[in-house]
Order: C-alpha cells, then structure tokens, then sequence
C-alpha cells in the first residue's frame, strides 16, 4: 500500500512528513559543471551501490516514460521539476510504496526522499538515513569536517537535510493569517510554501512549512525545532477554528454540506475548484460532519485528480476538458461511496 493511502499521527490536520537528504560524490563535479559522460558513469555507480544494499527498488527510467507519467512523478513528490529539466542523464529508484524515492542526477548527485503520512518526521528521517549511510558506506561521499555534507547549493551544505509538513489550515488561511505567520516563521529559519512547493500558492487551505537551515544544527535538533513549531501551528489553527467555525455550526456544515453537494453531482470541474472543495470536505472529516468519508481517502483523491495523474491514467493525452470530465467521474464516484459508507 503507497504512503499515502494511510494516516499518520495528526492526520486530521497534517497531510504528510516529507525528509530529503542531499549528497555528491567527491570525484564528480557538481551540477552544471558534470559533463553527460560523467553523468551516465555517476548513475551506474549509484545504482549499483542501492542495488548492493538488497533493498527491492523500482529502477525507474525517466527518459522513457511518456509526459504524462512524468508529470505524475512530480505530483505524487516522487520527484521534482527541476530533474526533468537537467542537460545530463538523471534517474528515479523507487521504493514499492513509494515512501523512499531516490532522485539521480538533479541538482545534486543524490537526493533521498522519505514520506510519511501525518506527523512523522522522526521516522522519516530515519528511513532516509538508513538509505544515506548505505550509498555513503560504498561510495566516497563530498564530506568536509569543517561544514559537513557539500552540496551543489551553498544552503543546503552541513547535513544536506530539508524536512517539510504539509498541514490543512482552513481556519487561518479563511482569517489571514497566513502571510503573518509566514513572515514570523522566516525570522525564525522557516518558510512556508504552498501546495505545489516552492513559488507556488495556497491551494485548497494546504501549506508546507519547512526548515531553512542546514549548517551548524543537528539533524534531531533541526526535526524537533520543525516539530516545535509544526506543534505551535496545531495549536493556532485548533484555536482559529474556535473562531472562525466554531460559533455558526449551521453555516460549517452547510458548507461541508456543499461541498459534498458539488463533488457528488458536478460533471466538469478544474483541479482549482476540486482541491478547494476537497478542503472543505477534509474540513467536515475533522470536525465530524462527514461520516463516511476519511482524511486518508482524501488525500488519494488530491492525487488522482491531478493533471498528469488523471492522463497517466487514461493512458493518453486529454485536454483540458475532458480532465475536467474524468476528474469530475472520480469525485462522483467517491462521493458516491462515502455515501454509502455512512449509511451502513
């Protein structure tokens, strides 16, 4: 079962744990400067080295792969933009349910993701750095004892460590408080991204919150001070729906009421319009109003409907409408389930 098919500790407010370890071989050259025959020696080496360590990965080959697939790849955080757009060979090893994927090739030789559902970023970190110690232990890894793990980007040298949250925030998002505690978390080493990650905006009340820092911090005191203030946003968010929810039951549940309304009966709708009613359904699951539906069914849901997933899918290209039709037959149907659901 994929990781996301689950839910985690704080699910009902915190949709996954994401942890990416960065790490380059010291006999390569880093990004840019990597020549495509270098390239194709450094992905066999790598390869080889997680293919040593038993565990059972997907060598998943990008450059065959159609458009649509790959643009799954990137809405499933299996891997990002930025390694589809490297000159150079790059490559994908990932896990069966797909918790770990290993990027190859972007801007750094190695880039090692963990997901998790909910709250989970201990567990994540130590899965991820069980995969770093076994590429680090057959392979000669960039160190410097002076700054710790090089890397191609002065900010991610010393643990080459980025953990994010990704957190439901519909009370403060609906009272404005976003963009204020986004300016306080970056005084503090944080920031706070939308749906899609960097540069990109709030989408369906969903936020990442992620550390800034790696030099000159531990990797635990760097989980616990993101967890530290993950905690303190839990606490907000709990507080602002007092305010924001808590006092008109009748107007919540007739927008959760709504919602269902519209994903159960529309027959086109834009992924826009769909993560932002899946926000208010997730809204109804954590508050109690929706019996029959799950935080974990939506956070499949949010995946299926997007784009590159829904052609993938499809095995071919679709235009713009005719995703917005099969994204529509989607919601239909799993509305229509959790329907039943709640009745049984």
């Amino acid at each position: 079962m994929t990781w996301y098919l689950t839910s985690g500790p704080e699910g009902d407010l915190i949709v996954s744990s994401r942890i990416r370890l960065a790490r380059n071989l010291k006999d390569y050259p880093f990004g840019a400067r990597l020549t495509p025959e270098q390239g194709t020696e450094l992905l066999e080496r790598i390869r080889g080295a997680c293919r040593a360590s038993g565990d059972d990965y997907l060598d998943v080959h990008l450059e065959d792969l159609s458009p649509q697939e790959q643009l799954s790849l990137v809405e499933r955080r299996l891997i990002s933009p930025e390694l589809l757009e490297q000159p150079n060979p790059v490559g994908l090893l990932l896990g069966r349910d797909e918790s770990i994927a290993i990027m190859l090739g972007e801007e750094d030789h190695i880039r090692i993701q963990s997901m998790r559902a909910g709250l989970d970023l201990v567990p994540a970190w130590e899965a991820a750095d069980a995969v770093a110690r076994i590429i680090e232990s057959r392979l000669p890894i960039a160190w410097s004892e002076r700054y710790g793990f090089l890397t191609a980007c002065p900010t991610n040298v010393g643990t080459g460590l980025r953990a994010s949250v990704m957190m439901h925030l519909p009370a403060l998002t609906r009272l404005g408080q976003i963009e204020a505690l986004s300016r306080n978390l970056s005084k503090l080493g944080f920031t706070v991204r939308g749906y899609h990650g960097e540069h990109s905006r709030t989408q369906g009340c969903l936020v990442q919150i992620s550390n800034q820092l790696t030099l000159g911090i531990g990797e635990r005191d760097l989980l616990s001070d993101l967890g530290q203030i993950v905690e303190q946003m839990l606490q907000l968010e709990r507080r602002a729906r007092e305010q924001a929810f808590g006092s008109d039951d009748i107007r919540t549940a007739d927008r959760v009421q709504r919602a269902i309304g519209i994903l159960g009966h529309a027959r086109l709708i834009t992924s826009e319009e769909a993560l932002d009613l899946l926000s208010d359904l997730r809204l109804g699951v954590e508050l109690g109003l929706a019996p029959g539906f799950s935080a974990a069914q939506i956070n499949s849901l949010m995946i299926q409907i997007e784009p590159g997933t829904l052609q993938k899918s499809a095995g071919r290209p679709l235009e713009a409408p005719e995703r917005d039709c099969r994204r529509a037959d989607i919601l239909r149907n799993a509305i229509a389930a959790g329907r039943s659901a709640a009745a049984t």
